[in-house]
C-alpha cells in the first residue's frame, strides 16, 4: 500500500507530502502514535503479512528507506530473559517497563522496542520486535517517548485483532 498527498510537518521542519496512515501493518492505530516513529519524507509504503501466522512481518518505508520494521511472533513460551537482553543491548535511552497492562515484559529504546505480551489464545505469548530508523528521527537522536507511545497504542490493537483473551 502506498500512501500519498496529505500535509505533515516532521522533525526536519520541512513540509512532507505523505499522509500519516490511520492503519499500520494492517492494524488501526492513532495517527499521532504512527507519526511518532516515522521520519519526515514524501512517500510512504507499508508491506505486511497477515496477522495470525507464527511469525508476521511488517515493513514501512519512507522515501525508500526502511523506517519501521515490526516482527510479531506467536509462541507457547516466552523468550528467555537473556534473549531479550541480547536483542535490546544496542538500544540507547534503554529502559525496562513493567507497568504496561498489555505486556509481561517490555524494553524500550530510541531504536525500537521488544515487547512480550500474554495472549492466552490463540497462542500463549506474542513477542513484538519493533525497530525504528532512529537516525532519521529527532535529528538522529531517536525518540524513546515516541516509541513508547507507539507501543502503547499498537500492541493492544494487535492483541485485539488477533483475538487474544488476555
Amino acid at each position: 500500500m502506498t500512501i500519498g498527498l496529505a500535509f505533515l510537518v516532521g522533525c526536519s521542519g520541512k513540509a512532507d507530502t505523505y499522509a500519516v496512515p490511520s492503519e499500520i501493518c494492517g492494524v488501526p492505530v492513532e495517527k499521532e502514535a504512527v507519526s511518532s516513529v516515522l521520519p519526515a519524507g514524501h512517500d510512504l509504503k507499508d508491506n505486511h503479512d497477515p496477522l495470525g501466522q507464527d511469525e508476521s512481518h511488517c515493513d514501512v518505508y519512507v522515501d525508500k528507506y526502511h523506517a519501521l520494521d515490526v516482527i510479531i511472533k506467536s509462541s507457547e513460551n516466552a523468550p528467555p530473559e537473556k534473549e531479550l537482553e541480547n536483542a535490546t543491548a544496542h538500544f540507547t535511552s534503554r529502559k525496562k517497563v513493567n507497568d504496561f497492562p498489555f505486556s509481561s515484559r517490555t524494553v524500550l529504546g530510541a531504536q525500537g522496542a521488544l515487547v512480550v505480551a500474554e495472549c492466552g489464545s490463540p497462542s500463549r505469548y506474542l513477542t513484538f520486535h519493533i525497530k525504528v530508523d532512529s537516525e532519521r528521527i529527532n535529528g538522529g537522536a531517536g525518540d524513546v517517548d515516541g516509541v513508547s507511545d507507539f507501543v502503547q497504542k499498537f500492541v493492544p490493537r494487535v492483541k485485539t485483532e488477533m483475538g487474544c483473551v488476555r
